[in-house]
């Protein structure tokens, strides 16, 4: 097994779907906790460090109504198929202690 992140996550992305399902209920409580936890703040922006396909961040965007949400990504194949969900230029890809943020601040930054 390849335990390089960039690779397993390219090599992954064919049925990552299925793999964030099977794991449907324990994401489910992590993203409503976040939620929960945030709902009285009003962020308006997120920034998802390891955004996967994007779907997380998604809908936590649009469940916090949030005006921007932008995710990292180290797998080109994965960040591909985030931007399919967050858009092209919502979606940086490269190692987060590498990638310009461009001076963005933002008000939440999750990574699961």
């Amino acid at each position: 097994m390849d335990t390089n992140s960039e690779n397993y996550y390219n090599s992954a992305v064919t049925c990552y779907a299925g793999l964030s399902d099977a794991r449907a209920k324990y994401l489910r409580g992590v993203d409503q906790l976040i939620i929960d936890i945030l709902a009285g703040s009003n962020p308006e922006s997120l920034l998802d460090v390891g955004t996967g396909d994007g779907r997380r961040s998604k809908h936590l965007g649009e469940a916090l109504g949030l005006s921007r949400v932008v995710g990292v990504e180290s797998s080109i194949k994965m960040a591909e198929s985030a931007r399919s969900r967050l858009g092209k230029e919502n979606v940086l890809v490269g190692d987060i202690a590498k990638v310009e943020l461009g001076g963005n601040q933002f008000d939440v930054v999750i990574s699961l």
